[in-house]
């Protein structure tokens, strides 16, 4: 081959390849991403790691939230409980070990340039522990923060609109396909989104709500009660901007939104949109889904109680 051909080729070759990639990078998505919501740390040294009996060693403990998500949650959905202990052993009242942060957890957010921008950590402070018995050697506590709050997922996916449900052509958008949703960052997600014609004036769509955090879900409102009926619980809703959507899987609810339990941390959803076949149209259509839920999240500290001497 003539080296002014090959040279060509090759320069083509590596336009198209920069161009493919320069698309890619400057893509800008919808929401941050991530599975995290609040992120639980304690300050240094607060508590630390040991202190002395007989009332001879105060001390503090100091739980600094760090919201990670997207979902700002109002300081008054958040409920900080320290675990783990005797409240009286330490010279606390149960009634003192739980309380409210004084701020509001914002969440992230992005700038001009795509960049995730960190919120602000927010400290929720228990003061004037003191260990009040006498220890013949050194013993070890745990002392756990629990943190119940509520949170939100957000959700968007594009929907394939056309009154012709035969037409099966990928111009414009594609009706029988796998969707790419984008998520906002939170510990629940809406995954595995497919597309489909559900009948000659229908398109049927389904998608999954799936546990991607460490914590635990409950229903939202409940202050994270451990009981049987409110473990796993999401409250789902559905909007396509258009009449007709009916869908299943919620246990209370109606025909676009309602309660659904996640089982081994997740659980499918059913959708059927009525279509008007009589108006010439085919466009993409944005979907947003949303999830409700509480959830509740630990973190454990040991202390060693040491005999005074």
């Amino acid at each position: 081959m003539d080296k002014k051909i090959l040279m060509a080729i090759l320069l083509i070759g590596i336009a198209l390849t920069f161009g493919c990639n320069t698309s890619n990078t400057n893509k800008r998505s919808t929401f941050v991403g991530g599975t995290n919501g609040i992120l639980i740390n304690f300050e240094e040294n607060a508590p630390p790691n040991q202190v002395y009996d007989s009332g001879s060693n105060p001390f503090d403990v100091v739980v600094m939230l760090t919201n990670d998500g997207e979902y700002t949650v109002p300081k008054d959905k958040v409920t900080v409980s320290i675990i783990g202990i005797d409240p009286a052993a330490f010279g606390q009242s149960p009634a003192a070990l739980s309380k409210h942060p004084t701020d509001d957890l914002q969440g992230v957010t992005k700038d001009a340039s795509n960049n995730k921008q960190p919120s602000i950590p927010v400290a929720v402070e228990f003061n004037n522990f003191n260990y009040l018995g006498k220890v013949l050697g050194d013993l070890q506590y745990n002392i756990i923060a629990q943190v119940c709050y509520n949170y939100q997922t957000n959700a968007n996916v594009m929907l394939c609109i056309k009154s012709n449900l035969m037409d099966t052509k990928s111009t414009v958008c594609n009706l029988n396909e796998k969707k790419t949703v984008e998520n906002s960052g939170a510990p629940v997600q809406i995954t595995l989104f497919t597309q489909s014609v559900g009948g000659k004036d229908k398109i049927g769509f389904q998608f999954t709500i799936e546990q991607k955090g460490n914590g635990n879900i409950f229903m939202s409102g409940l202050s994270c009660a451990d009981t049987f009926a409110n473990r796993d619980k999401v409250y789902v809703t559905v909007d396509t901007g258009l009449p007709g959507l009916k869908c299943t899987g919620f246990t209370s609810g109606n025909d676009n939104s309602g309660f659904m339990t996640l089982y081994q941390g997740k659980r499918t959803i059913n959708c059927v949109q009525q279509i008007d076949t009589s108006v010439d149209s085919k466009y993409e259509k944005a979907v947003t889904i949303t999830a409700n839920y509480d959830y509740l999240e630990m973190k454990s500290q040991p202390i060693v109680v040491k005999k005074s001497m």
